[in-house]
């Protein structure tokens, strides 16, 4: 079975001081979801994304959020983004002491 194409554009490359329209822009466009490569400075150097910064921008559209959550804990945090307003999460498996019980934490939690 072919599953149908997806697009999912990282918001990383986005002007900030205008997220809201960078966001806003996106779904005009016709994406289908709008993703968030969330970095923790500590499982990849850099630092993006909290939970808070997602939440401000959820108004801005419909379409599905999806968090790349590269950080070494994903069973701490993926709560406070499903929270934040992402329908969709991606783990490391090399981040997660026992892969099974987090992708089961997560199906229980949305």
């Amino acid at each position: 079975m072919t599953l149908p194409i997806q697009i999912a554009p990282s918001v990383l490359p986005a002007d900030f001081s205008k997220f809201g329209e960078e966001i806003h822009a996106l779904d005009e466009a016709g994406v289908d979801i709008i993703q968030f490569d969330v970095m923790d400075g500590q499982f990849v150097p850099n630092l993006t994304f909290g939970p808070d910064v997602i939440a401000a921008v959820r108004p801005y559209t419909k379409k599905p959020f999806e968090a790349h959550l590269m950080v070494y804990t994903p069973d701490v945090m993926a709560q406070r983004y499903i929270e934040a307003g992402c329908q969709r999460l991606i783990v490391h498996a090399e981040a997660c002491t026992h892969l099974h019980r987090t992708l089961e934490n997560i199906r229980t939690m949305g």
